[in-house]
């Protein structure tokens, strides 16, 4: 009778394997879609440009960019959460993705729940910036500076709880000075009230600041990533610099809704994997300062609640709010 039974289990698993199997192994069927919640043009696109045109040819479907930006990605992120969860639409997720989840109320979708984590990209450091009538020509000199002169000093950031905003935050607490903080609307106002001298420093996106730092425009202080940049070897890091456990960057991955099924992740997972070891990839995304990271969708999982803790401190200590 046991046997009857084992005989029986094994039959019908066998049976729904075989009625599973063909639908999960012609994936893809159909042209996929990459919806990158930004603006066509920058680091964001370009490299979601890439991963679609390379996944183009590995795949053997068609995988094109469809940019759906506003309200901070939100509406492409919300797009994504909403999509059927079966691995023909994809979000190119970022860093705000984390910080939306932190300080936006009410979002229109479960900010914990609507996604699986397919593969990390691409990790893009910041770095520190002062405008060269700043008497600091680096970390210690800067924090001197500003522990003599408390207040007197101020940051400039892309808005209220973006990246530079926390990251700057994560400096002042880390550095223990005081430092005002000077939101604008966007890098362009910000960079170019910096290049003008009416604020001193900004946490500029690498890809941005390259030009500005190889005409003198304006004066690196140290990488916000851990380890130095391949790009620019030359500038240390904010940890190297004396600030110890400083580690914040930019990042891109692939997420899909939640109910993927998983061996669709792992299928797509598995294809990113090989393209961003490509050299060709390699070589791309070092043009703006850009490192590769890949890993299992276990291990993008892992890296984003890593960062979701990080600024939840950050946010939670300097009770950075969004009007």
């Amino acid at each position: 009778m046991k046997r009857l039974t084992f005989l029986r289990s094994a039959f019908a698993a066998l049976l729904s394997a075989m009625l599973l199997s063909p639908a999960l192994a012609a994936y893809p069927e159909r042209p996929i879609k990459l919806v990158v919640p930004f603006p066509a043009g920058g680091s964001t696109d370009m490299v979601g440009r890439l991963i679609a045109q390379q996944l183009t040819q590995s795949l053997g479907q068609a995988v094109t960019v469809e940019n759906r930006p506003g309200a901070g990605t939100v509406i492409g992120t919300d797009a994504v959460a909403k999509a059927a969860p079966d691995g023909y639409t994809l979000l190119l997720a970022s860093s705000s993705i984390v910080l939306n989840r932190l300080l936006v109320k009410n979002l229109p979708y479960d900010a914990a729940k609507a996604f699986v984590p397919v593969i990390g990209l691409v990790k893009i450091p910041h770095v520190l910036v002062v405008h060269p009538s700043v008497p600091a020509n680096n970390l210690a000199e800067l924090i001197a500076l500003a522990r003599a002169r408390p207040g007197a000093l101020n940051y400039a950031s892309t808005g209220n709880g973006t990246l530079p905003h926390v990251m700057g935050e994560l400096f002042l607490s880390t550095a223990n000075v005081n430092i005002m903080h000077v939101p604008y609307n966007g890098t362009s106002p910000a960079l170019q009230d910096l290049l003008a001298g009416r604020v001193q420093m900004l946490f500029d996106n690498l890809s941005t600041a390259l030009p500005n730092l190889r005409t003198g425009k304006v004066r690196a202080i140290g990488m916000t990533s851990a380890k130095r940049s391949a790009a620019v070897p030359e500038y240390p890091t904010l940890a190297e610099g004396g600030l110890a456990g400083y580690d914040a960057v930019a990042w891109f991955g692939v997420s899909a809704p939640a109910g993927t099924p998983a061996a669709i992740v792992q299928t797509l997972n598995t294809e990113i994997a090989r393209i961003l070891a490509s050299p060709d990839f390699q070589k791309r995304i070092a043009g703006f300062g850009g490192e590769s990271f890949g890993g299992s969708a276990d291990d993008f999982g892992a890296f984003m609640q890593n960062d979701l803790t990080m600024w939840g401190r950050v946010i939670k200590s300097s009770n950075i709010q969004l009007q």
